[in-house]
């Protein structure tokens, strides 16, 4: 979900970004610190405004709108379809026994372990 939300906030400053594509330029290439102007302009964070210098100018002209709307809109699914698991005990639940159940069972038991680690220690036989 972090790397999600992170990622989103990137975008949203890559897209203010192309947007305004000739202004970043010009203040990346007139200013000494071009950072802190870029954020002061465009009420960009110091995480967005980093992710614009440290991307090249030739990679910054090709954005497309369409690119970045369309990164943010399969993020944005992620995102909720992540909220909807979290939120919901039987989503989480269900994930973790697939989860388990794809693993080896002497993994699985040592993940379990890991996680709840006051379970009794019984011989554990993974289902059929």
């Amino acid at each position: 979900m972090d790397k999600v939300l992170a990622r989103l906030h990137i975008l949203e400053g890559l897209l203010i970004a192309y947007l305004n594509i000739d202004e970043v330029i010009a203040i990346i290439r007139n200013e000494e610190y071009p950072k802190p102007v870029l954020m002061e302009r465009f009420s960009l964070t110091d995480i967005q405004a980093e992710a614009i210098l440290e991307l090249k100018l030739r990679h910054l002209a090709k954005l497309e709108e369409m690119k970045i709307r369309g990164e943010q809109d399969a993020l944005e699914k992620e995102r909720a379809a992540l909220e909807k698991t979290l939120g919901s005990p039987f989503l989480l639940n269900r994930l973790i026994r697939k989860k388990l159940s794809v693993m080896p069972s002497n993994m699985a038991m040592i993940a379990v372990r890991r996680l709840l680690p006051e379970l009794p220690r019984k011989r554990w036989k993974p289902p059929r």
